[in-house]
């Protein structure tokens, strides 16, 4: 029963206190507790528009240039068509040049006609010298530059006449050449012949006066003249 006073003094105590308190506390204490608020619950945010496409955002393909396709007038086939087959080949010989006429061709102005016959022009001498000449020339490989036709002469000569040949050669060939020369002097139609300070008409050589020089007494070249006229030249061979 001792504690029974102290519980009233607690109550007593307590309701003084509370007594004691300011009105705008007490008239907190004295609402009801509201219900605590329910929240709605989140929804997802709706959904951003699509923003429209501007022109200039996204740059637009550059237009592709037409092709050209020429006509069939200017030789090229449409596209897609295949190329034409190229034409047959001709089985036609080519054109080819015509023969030279047979004989010599020496760079000299010779009129030749058969494969046989001899030139009839040859420095200026006369037909048949020209034809003595070449058949000469041939038999014993003497070149064209070696050969002296018409030319003036300051002693008497056939030279200026045409009716003489001066032949350079070694004296091997000039050897071989006076012996054939005299050999066919009528053939040839030959009058005489001049070797190394030597004369000979046909009845054996003759020694000549000293003319001074090697040239001039006829040791380096055969002098050989010739008749008038002679008909066998025709008949040389080349």
């Amino acid at each position: 029963m001792r504690d029974a006073p102290r519980s009233w003094l607690a109550s007593a105590a307590t309701g003084a206190a509370v007594m004691a308190l300011p009105p705008l506390l007490m008239s907190t204490l004295s609402t009801p507790t509201a219900s605590p608020m329910t929240l709605p619950a989140p929804t997802a945010p709706p959904l951003a528009r699509p923003l429209p496409t501007s022109a200039t955002s996204t740059p637009s393909p550059a237009p592709t240039p037409p092709v050209y396709t020429p006509p069939p007038d200017e030789g090229v086939e449409p596209s897609g068509s295949e190329p034409p087959d190229p034409p047959p080949a001709s089985t036609e010989p080519e054109p080819t040049e015509p023969e030279p006429e047979p004989g010599l061709d020496l760079g000299l102005d010779v009129d030749i006609t058969d494969a046989n016959s001899c030139p009839s022009l040859l420095d200026a001498t006369l037909p048949h010298v020209a034809r003595a000449g070449w058949h000469l020339m041939n038999r014993f490989g003497i070149g064209p530059g070696q050969i002296i036709g018409r030319a003036p002469r300051s002693r008497a000569s056939e030279h200026p006449l045409g009716l003489a040949l001066d032949f350079t050669v070694d004296r091997r060939t000039g050897d071989r050449l006076v012996d054939y020369v005299l050999d066919n002097q009528d053939r040839l139609g030959v009058k005489y012949v001049i070797y190394r300070q030597r004369f000979n008409s046909g009845s054996g050589f003759r020694l000549m006066e000293d003319r001074g020089s090697a040239t001039a007494n006829h040791y380096d070249h055969v002098h050989v003249s010739f008749r008038g006229s002679n008909d066998e030249a025709a008949e040389l061979a080349c």
